[in-house]
């Protein structure tokens, strides 16, 4: 039998994440300043400075949402409108774009009725709310399971 080479079908990107501790000081930053500007435009009847207040107010509370924990031996897959960006496996706070998303589909929207029979064996309320079988989180745990 000829040796076939190994040809991985999918790999892994590392992602770099910003140390959430810095973000987390600019964005509560970004709030002040947003209103300070939209106060003096209000103030001198200026148009520019006042939208550039509420915009920075606006970016300033939507990259509260890009914040996340990493435990020891956990990992995030980062997926940007459902295409793979990387993968965060150092533990501790971060930082990413707050596009990311939360959790990752598992391909079908509308699970079928026998699976629908089988989650509600299991869980009766995640199985009324699809919440099993429509969405996975995108937190991986990286502990060895080498125990049988």
């Amino acid at each position: 039998m000829p040796d076939v080479p190994y040809n991985p079908v999918s790999r892994e990107i590392p992602a770099a994440a910003f140390n959430g501790w810095p973000m987390l000081f600019f964005n509560i930053l970004l709030i002040p300043i947003g209103i300070a500007l939209f106060g003096y435009g209000a103030a001198h009847h200026s148009p520019i400075p006042a939208f550039l207040g509420i915009a920075t107010v606006i970016i300033g509370v939507f990259c509260f949402f890009g914040y996340f924990t990493l435990q020891p031996n956990e990992a995030r897959v980062q997926i940007l409108f459902g295409n793979y960006k990387g993968t965060v496996r150092a533990g501790g706070f971060h930082w990413a774009n707050p596009l990311y998303s939360r959790s990752r589909s598992t391909g079908s929207q509308k699970p079928s009725g026998q699976v629908m029979r089988a989650l509600a064996k299991t869980d009766l309320k995640a199985a009324m709310t699809g919440a099993n079988s429509s969405a996975l989180s995108t937190k991986l745990s990286l502990r060895a399971h080498n125990f049988k």
